[in-house]
Order: C-alpha cells, then sequence, then structure tokens
C-alpha cells in the first residue's frame, strides 16, 4: 500500500532537512561558550553520534585591544535514505572585552542552499541587520534582546561563576539567526576524569538547559582550566550526540555513514487501512524519556493526557474552530515565504483562477504545486519559496513552503507544519510514522490542512508544530523525534 493520496511521481514520504539545520544552528549557540582566554586560539573537535563520526568543528577567539572576536564553525554529513546531506554553520561574534556585542554574522549551507545573517552596532545601540535568503536580500534595524549575549559574554558569565560545585547560574544567549533570547541555566556539577581521542583529562562538568521557543534542550559540558569546551554532549533524534576536542587529523578525518532518516522514523503498532486514514484516529503516545513531548493543538488535532501520562492525539478530518484566529503575520512575506515577490502573486493568481472561495483556492493551489514540482527528491537541503519555484525540486519542505507562499500572496492566512505521517512502507520499514510538512491555511471560520507533497491531508497526519517557514520552528521535530512511542491506534473503522 503507497502513503495514502499520494500522487504516481512521489511515493515516498519525506523528512524536513531543516530539522538538521536548526540543531547544527543551535549547537553553534549556546553549546560553544567556553572559548579559551589566552590572546588567540583555536579548538578543534570530532563530531560523533552514537559513536560515529558524523563530521567536525572548529572554535576560535581571537583578542584585539578594543574587541573580541569568536568564531564558531560545525559541519555535519549525514544521509536521507541513502543520499547524502551537508550541512554547515558559521557564526562569528564581535565583541568588546567586557561582553558586549558589536556586531555578528552568521552563516548556514544545507546541501549547497545557504542563508545569512549580519548585524552592525549602530550608534543608537539598535544593530543594523542584513539577511539574505534564496538569492533576496533585506535590511531591518532590530534591537538587542535586553541582557541578550553572544559568545564572549556568554563566556565571562562562566569565569564571573567559578569552578564551586553546586553553583548555578544563569544568561540569556542571543540567537542572532532567529532574534531571540534562549534562557540558559547551568549548574557547575564538578571535576571528573573524562576520555578524550587524546587520553584522559580531568576537566569541570557543567550541566545545561537552554530553553527554546518549544521545548528545551539539555547539555552536558566538559571544561578545562581556561573554562574552554574540550567536550560537548547533547542528544538528537534521541541518540547520543558528542563534540570531543582532539587534534586537526582527528577533527578532520573522514566520517562514517549514518542514514538519519531511518533513525527517525517511529514504529507503529499495526497497520492503517485507507478507510481508517478517511476518519477520525487517536494515537496513544509515549513518551520514551523523561523529557515531555510536543504536540501541536490544531482544528484538526487534540491534545490531552491520560491517567497514565501518555498523550492522547486525536485526529480529524472535519475541523473544529477551537483555535485562534489569523494575525497579520500569518499573510506576511519573509525571508522563507517571499509572497510579495510579484511573479508568485502572478502565479498564484493564475492557479488558482475559477475558484470562488479559500477553501478552493487552496485545494487549486495544493494540486498546482503538486504537479509544479516535477524533480521530487532529498537532494535539496532546505529551500526557500522563491528557489522552490524557480528550481521546481525538492522533498515535503520544499512543498511546503511554496504552497503557503502562494496562499499568502492571495491574503489566505497560512502557516507550514511539521509533524509525522503514516507510511505502510518506508526506507525498508513498515508500518512507520516519517517525519513530514505540510499546510495549514485558515478558510472560513477554522485553520484546515493541505498536503501539496502527498496530493491531500488525511488522519494519518500528527502536528508536531507550526511556524512561518523559519527552519528554527522546525526543532519541535527534533526534539521530539526518537523519543516517542506509539502504544495504540484506535479508529471507528477498526475492529480487533
Amino acid at each position: 500500500m503507497k502513503p495514502f493520496g499520494s500522487p504516481s511521481v512521489y511515493k515516498k514520504r519525506r523528512w524536513p532537512a531543516a530539522t538538521l539545520l536548526a540543531l547544527a544552528v543551535l549547537l553553534t549557540g549556546p553549546a560553544t561558550l567556553y572559548a579559551r582566554t589566552t590572546p588567540a586560539s583555536s579548538t578543534w573537535m570530532t563530531v560523533l553520534l552514537d559513536g560515529r563520526k558524523i563530521g567536525h568543528a572548529r572554535f576560535t577567539r581571537t583578542v584585539a585591544e578594543d574587541k573580541i572576536t569568536s568564531v564558531q564553525y560545525l559541519q555535519l554529513e549525514l544521509q536521507r535514505d541513502g543520499r547524502p546531506m551537508v550541512i554547515e554553520t558559521r557564526e562569528t561574534d564581535v565583541e568588546s572585552p567586557a561582553g558586549k556585542p558589536l556586531a555578528f554574522q552568521s552563516m548556514t549551507r544545507v546541501s549547497g542552499a545557504e542563508s545569512s545573517t549580519q548585524g552592525q552596532r549602530r550608534a543608537d545601540g539598535r544593530f543594523e541587520v542584513t539577511s539574505r535568503v534564496g538569492g533576496r536580500e533585506s535590511t531591518t534595524s532590530m534591537a538587542r534582546p535586553a541582557g541578550a549575549l553572544l559568545a564572549e559574554g556568554q563566556r565571562l558569565a562562566a569565569v564571573r561563576s567559578g569552578p564551586e560545585p553546586g553553583t548555578d547560574y544563569a544568561f540569556l544567549a542571543w540567537d542572532v539567526n532567529s532574534g531571540k533570547a534562549l534562557p540558559t541555566k547551568n549548574r557547575v556539577v564538578g571535576t571528573e576524569r573524562t576520555s578524550l581521542p587524546g587520553g584522559e583529562r580531568t576537566l569541570l562538568r557543567i550541566e545545561q538547559t537552554s530553553t527554546l521557543p518549544v521545548g528545551s534542550v539539555d547539555t552536558t559540558l566538559w571544561l578545562d582550566g581556561d573554562f574552554a569546551a574540550r567536550k560537548i554532549r547533547t542528544s538528537m533524534l534521541g541518540m547520543k550526540l558528542e563534540l570531543l576536542a582532539c587534534d586537526r587529523a582527528c577533527a578532520m578525518a573522514p566520517n562514517q555513514g549514518v542514514d538519519i532518516l531511518e533513525k527517525s522514523m517511529t514504529a507503529m503498532p499495526r497497520a492503517l487501512t485507507k478507510a481508517e486514514v478517511r476518519g477520525p484516529i487517536t494515537y496513544t503516545i509515549a513518551a520514551t524519556g523523561s523529557k515531555p513531548l510536543h504536540f501541536a493543538d490544531t482544528d484538526e488535532q487534540l491534545v490531552t493526557r491520560d491517567d497514565q501520562g501518555n498523550w492522547q492525539v486525536q485526529v480529524r478530518l472535519t475541523p473544529k474552530a477551537t483555535q485562534d484566529k489569523p494575525v497579520a503575520a500569518d499573510t506576511a512575506a519573509n525571508g522563507w515565504l517571499q509572497s510579495d515577490n510579484r511573479r508568485l502573486r502572478r502565479l498564484a493568481q493564475q492557479e488558482s483562477r475559477g475558484a470562488s472561495t479559500d477553501a478552493a483556492r487552496m485545494h487549486k493551489l495544493e494540486t498546482f504545486v503538486s504537479r509544479y514540482i516535477n524533480k521530487k527528491n532529498l537532494g535539496v537541503g532546505y529551500a526557500s519559496a522563491l528557489e522552490v519555484m524557480r528550481d521546481r525540486e525538492g522533498d515535503c519542505t520544499e512543498h511546503a513552503v511554496l504552497l503557503a507562499a502562494l496562499a499568502r500572496s492571495l491574503d489566505i492566512p497560512a502557516r507550514v507544519v511539521t509533524g509525522l505521517v503514516y507510511s505502510d512502507h518506508y526506507a525498508g520499514r513498515d508500518h512507520v510514522l516519517v517525519p513530514h510538512a505540510w499546510v495549514q491555511a485558515w478558510v472560513g471560520d477554522h485553520w484546515r490542512s493541505f498536503d501539496a507533497a502527498l496530493g491531500g491531508f488525511d488522519t494519518g497526519h500528527i502536528a508536531l508544530e507550526t511556524g512561518d517557514g523559519d527552519p528554527w520552528h522546525f526543532f519541535a521535530v527534533a526534539n521530539t523525534l526518537g523519543k516517542l512511542r506509539v502504544v495504540d491506534v484506535s479508529s471507528r473503522q477498526h475492529k480487533e
């Protein structure tokens, strides 16, 4: 049985590459705050996922008379269904010796697709920020979130707190890509012997929790006497992700193949029939770890907890108007959904011609996008709507961003949804939930889902997060995937 509603040219359900992009950006943020205190230094690290090498990192700190420059670079090499995907992130922070932000520059490249952000502090204290996404450049003025720190400011917070076991301290980490301040709590555990590629070291252990717009991420850091990170450990898709300090030859050694798509799938307790996914379904889902899971409440999905602490996720095809009405941002253009582009607007008007309601327009656009993207593959990292319109290539995320941008160009509020979708067979496994992306649009008096990648929405979809197309929102997927287990599935059509 093929994925339900799937057009014949698109047999597989795809996983958003933006999940890894968001993780890479996160890893070059708070977790790398402890650069060396010597005048000029460079630290190489090897990156391991469940013990297999997937990349390298390099952190450099340069001290001048009136400024300190911190450069954080990370490269990951992974596979999705056997296809290679390379992710690179680089952030350069320029700060005063006291840790006051002066300038920043951030670059993210996923399988060749690049986006960047750079900012310069003005005389009035605000930052002039220029962003480039999909070949399009925009400049805005932005105030630094009150108290938010970049790399040197974060390092100084650690130095001031000192190495005394039991010490708690906190700061706000400034993520320059999203413009958000991430509350970050730290606890000093104490010194311990720690294994590194070059041998054992006595290092100071710090337990760190960063609060994200959705959920949180736990990180353990091991620091040397200069408060330089020699080991970093966090989780990714339920697997152990480690950065270990070593020499350049070790860091640049060949990577080992890890198929991240296989790790991201969730087994189902039984098969779903075509009839079932055309009616309401309730999924009983348990967390496999101590962290709570995150699911989105939508007009098609109700999430509750049962007496055992499991999540009851009820999905229906007939929406109920339970969620907030759209706000201005739901129709606004942004760096990923360039709905103000004249060519894109003309395309939307042309392809929705003859439709008299927003629901009818969305169905026309859903069909159009499914047909228009004629190179359906995993070769694209994460593209903006304009890039998809130009190249006509991509997986589910590219279908979603283009459909959302076309909707917004017609003043139809639209959001990009990240979640899971059922497939009876995918990547050598039967009856699994696979990470996926689609669109919700405000039609009439409710939010309704449209899936251009699979030719339509069904109750085999579970929503984890909604957003505006910015890859940051996809972290909700990475924070839940690999950490859930489907205990039971029930529907009106199913009989034991």
